[in-house]
């Protein structure tokens, strides 16, 4: 039980469960090769493609244009790649 010193008032503690995310096992890692399609052109004119919550840019790469990439970094949830092909 849970008293508050100003009040007086009782309430009971519950335990919050915690759930496990889904789309931790379809995280990308460092590392990883895939074949991407941009979906658009950032403002420095890199491929962006937006994969669940994650945005990857490629470098030289325009929208519509199949590449193969490489995870170079993982910030938060942007990713930077290089192209591999």
């Amino acid at each position: 039980m849970l008293r508050c010193d100003a009040c007086g008032g009782h309430r009971p503690v519950r335990k919050r469960r915690s759930t496990v995310d889904p789309s931790a096992a379809s995280k990308p890692t460092e590392g990883a090769i895939m074949d991407v399609t941009p979906q658009f052109l950032s403002k420095r004119g890199d491929g962006v493609v937006k994969i669940d919550r994650y945005t990857m840019y490629v470098a030289n790469a325009k929208p519509g244009q199949t590449v193969k990439i490489k995870i170079t970094r993982i910030a938060g949830t942007i990713i930077f790649t290089e192209r591999v092909d």
